[in-house]
């Protein structure tokens, strides 16, 4: 196909309008919400007074989001259950790419002015890929091709398939090896056995936490949301260790046990987004360089 002179003023108001429509998307707000530990939506934040996230190639990035003291999220984020940072998420949704974070700490603070706000600072779930894991060998409750409720270990689970959690089928990602890790061994009183490294978190009454914090006489939350007394937490030494991703409940049952899955389906899914390096990710107030 030829392209005439006299086509070239249409080429570049086309062009020109492609490229207005980028700059519009760079600065358009993005999706900013917060989550509980369990993935219920607590709200959607409109009225923060800055957000700074900022996004590695697959490497962990830090995210902070300052809130008036007085709005309703900043209230709901240092009154969590327990004061556990981690029963609570954000993600950021912009362009097709989501920033997932869990997080680390809230900070209640007070300017020079007398203005009280709420700082929550943020790590990015990539974090999760370097640590938190399951032994080879732990059983992984899925729903087979032929439509059978089975164990399978998680190692052997190479293909994207079917979880069981609570007796309803989610789809899940293929396993991936983390190579080998220190790990221990949690024992509950009615004999279910669990290896996996020491941060890996486990559902209990009051939310997600680490594997170790949840203490010999803590309670974990087994399929069908019983729950069971942890009788013992012992070092098991090294092995290898999996993870897998289920998006929609970010769970899953193994050895019995409801445990928290890895965020990301592939651990390399951040470098596939491409963006220009001045991407604009949380509205005119912040500029997020990426990668």
């Amino acid at each position: 196909m030829w392209t005439s002179v006299a086509d070239l003023p249409d080429i570049y108001e086309n062009a020109k309008a492609v490229q207005t429509e980028r700059q519009n998307d760079r600065f358009r707000r993005p999706l900013i919400r917060l989550w509980d530990g369990n993935w219920v939506l607590r709200g959607v934040v409109t009225q923060e007074i800055s957000a700074d996230f900022v996004w590695l190639l697959n490497e962990s990035c830090t995210g902070k989001l300052v809130l008036p003291f007085d709005y309703y999220l900043a209230q709901w984020a240092i009154a969590t259950p327990f004061g556990n940072p981690q029963n609570i998420h954000v993600t950021v949704d912009k362009n097709g790419a989501r920033w997932g974070v869990r997080m680390q700490e809230a900070v209640v603070k007070t300017d020079d002015q007398g203005i009280v706000t709420v700082e929550l600072d943020f790590l990015h779930d990539y974090e999760e890929l370097k640590h938190i894991c399951l032994a080879r060998g732990s059983l992984v409750l899925i729903r087979d091709a032929d439509g059978h409720d089975v164990e399978v270990p998680i190692e052997e689970l190479t293909e994207p398939g079917v979880v069981l959690v609570d007796g309803q089928p989610y789809d899940a990602s293929a396993s991936w090896s983390n190579g080998v890790q220190q790990v221990s061994t949690l024992t509950t009183e009615s004999g279910k056995t669990l290896t996996l490294t020491p941060d890996h978190r486990v559902l209990t009454p009051q939310g997600w936490k680490q594997a170790q914090e949840v203490g010999v006489g803590g309670l974990v939350i087994t399929d069908h949301g019983h729950s069971e007394t942890v009788a013992s937490f012992e070092s098991s030494g090294e092995t290898e260790v999996f993870d897998l991703s289920v998006p929609v409940i970010e769970r899953f049952i193994a050895q019995g046990v409801t445990v928290h899955n890895c965020v990301w389906s592939n651990p390399l899914l951040p470098a596939i987004f491409q963006f220009p390096k001045d991407f604009i990710l949380a509205g005119p107030s912040v500029v997020c360089p990426l990668l």
